[in-house]
């Protein structure tokens, strides 16, 4: 399937994906008998690449990101659709994802038993959410650093509902002796959401607004792609942060990050290596990186083994009883997608002392959704981030699984 071909029948959307270091908008056409959207338009505004990042700057370098990127949606966006669809209506969704670090996804597991045999009612589910959204609630208040960032949910879903131990597609007053509920809330930061409102309403105020966190999307693409997985290990790898998600019986059931990612591992490669900035991110491609460079052998490696050591903290912080799952399934940026599946893998082998399996989810969204010229601009596009927004965006955006908030 190409990214072009002509389309009946569609909605057409806005997709804007807010990751830790660039802000992408794209114009998204989706057919629901398609297995993915068409991409009519897109562009990528990346902030600028410098020797220091503090989060505060990040944070402020994003948001002058988001504001231009925005603007060309109405200029150079709109020039293109009248191109494309001289005929289409103007785009009705505004679909909009957040990584981490400005984004954080939390479930939330309630479990409930009464001393017999009770009904599974809709009224019952209801009830078992609501405690849910509150314990979700109660954690941001009573987290300092939730508190001081200023976070309010923006999505809510339930991601699984099981009776007596067995998944339990709806309640419809089913006898059971115990009842499962897990909730999942995407968080954003506030200043975001203001951000985001005041966009909504100068650009696209007739279109609605459906906001969420990257890795619910990325958990909803990935669940798709592969129904057959129960358990696996999601890695998402910006910029300036490094996201996983822990995946159990088809559940996602903890997040977590570290603001380090691609930009900020080439920072300390530069500082080792005494390359440019630019050139030591370009180098995390190439594969005879230490060998190009063996008079900064060492103290690149000792960078390389710095960062394996923050991704294998990182996975001893979720918090799950059991080790990390096999299977990881890794997204990150196309060119140096094999150097971060290296790192990854010696990182959670560390952590568990077990071999581990990682899938770059590229390769998978290229063979599985799109034909050959599809994946031919794929190749030339290298934004799966883009991919797995406007995925989501093509299969979800009338879901009723999702409460959005406006």
């Amino acid at each position: 399937m190409s990214f072009f071909k002509k389309r009946h029948d569609a909605t057409l959307g806005v997709v804007i994906d807010i990751g830790s270091a660039s802000v992408l908008v794209a114009l998204v056409e989706s057919t629901e008998d398609a297995p993915a959207p068409a991409i009519l338009w897109s562009h990528r505004e990346h902030v600028p690449l410098r020797g220091e990042a503090s989060l505060e700057q990040c944070a402020k370098n994003v948001m002058t990101a988001l504001m231009s990127a925005a603007l060309l949606i109405d200029s150079d966006g709109r020039k293109v659709l009248e191109v494309a669809r001289p005929r289409a209506p103007k785009p009705t969704v505004l679909s909009v994802s957040v990584a981490a670090p400005w984004s954080y996804t939390v479930t939330k597991t309630i479990r409930y038993n009464e001393d017999g045999a009770f009904r599974l009612t809709p009224s019952l589910v209801a009830e078992l959410e609501r405690t849910a959204e509150e314990n979700t609630s109660h954690d941001l208040k009573e987290n300092e650093v939730a508190s001081s960032l200023g976070l309010t949910i923006v999505a809510r879903t339930t991601l699984a509902l099981t009776g007596n131990g067995y998944p339990v597609p709806s309640a419809h007053g089913q006898e059971v002796v115990s009842a499962t509920l897990s909730r999942t809330s995407a968080i954003l930061q506030k200043y975001l959401v203001t951000a985001l409102q005041d966009i909504h309403e100068k650009i696209m105020p007739r279109a609605v607004m459906r906001r969420y966190s990257f890795m619910l999307a990325y958990y909803a693409v990935v669940r798709k792609l592969f129904p057959a997985l129960s358990e696996y290990c999601l890695i998402d790898i910006t910029y300036e942060a490094t996201e996983i998600g822990i995946v159990r019986d088809g559940v996602l059931v903890y997040s977590t990050h570290t603001p380090y990612g691609a930009f900020s591992l080439a920072r300390d490669v530069a500082g080792a290596s005494d390359l440019p900035l630019g050139e030591a991110y370009g180098r995390l491609s190439a594969r005879d990186f230490l060998v190009a460079d063996e008079s900064k052998a060492s103290a690149v490696s000792d960078v390389y083994t710095a960062y394996e050591k923050r991704l294998t903290d990182l996975f001893h912080e979720t918090g799950d009883a059991l080790s990390i799952p096999k299977t990881l399934i890794l997204h990150g940026n196309l060119d140096t997608e094999s150097f971060f599946a290296e790192r990854v893998k010696a990182a959670a082998e560390a952590a568990t002392k077990s071999h581990h399996t990682v899938i770059p989810i590229s390769a998978s969204l290229a063979e599985q959704l799109y034909d050959e010229a599809g994946r031919s601009e794929l190749r030339t596009r290298h934004d799966t981030a883009m991919l797995i927004s406007a995925q989501f965006f093509h299969t979800h955006r009338n879901d009723p699984q999702y409460d959005w908030e406006q």
